[in-house]
């Protein structure tokens, strides 16, 4: 937010929810455990608009399912991103080789610009520096 907030960016803020293992479209208890991931992807970004908002800054939410690489680059070239800011778990050695880099594999396929932030580095930050409950007293304010 402290690149956006000078420029007045608009912030569009997508959580790609990986489909689980087998087939969540027959399979009930799997159908169940989707719609919780994606319920709560979409509580997670509604928290997040809402620090956002307080900040005087615009933004959308988008919240999909598919393959994270193939979902965020679509998303960056439909909404014609000037920069694409990814978290990373920062993962090495033998993790890295068995599960891959997911953020490696969008920023060589990404359309624009990529920041790569390592998940959990700045934690006093997530929330924009207020709590939930600061944030929401804020957010009706707005």
């Amino acid at each position: 937010m402290q690149l956006a907030e000078p420029l007045h960016a608009r912030l569009s803020l997508l959580h790609v929810v990986a489909p689980v293992f087998g087939n969540s479209r027959t399979d009930p208890v799997r159908q169940s455990e989707q719609s919780m991931r994606l319920a709560d992807a979409r509580n997670r970004l509604d928290r997040l608009h809402t620090v956002i908002r307080c900040r005087g800054l615009d933004g959308e939410i988008v919240v999909s399912e598919g393959l994270p690489s193939e979902q965020i680059t679509a998303a960056t070239r439909q909404l014609k991103a000037d920069l694409l800011v990814l978290t990373t778990r920062g993962r090495t050695g033998l993790k890295r080789l068995l599960l891959g880099s997911e953020a490696e594999l969008i920023a060589r396929q990404a359309p624009s610009m990529v920041l790569m932030i390592r998940y959990g580095a700045f934690p006093e930050r997530e929330s924009g520096g207020l709590s939930s409950e600061q944030a929401g007293r804020n957010a009706q304010r707005v």
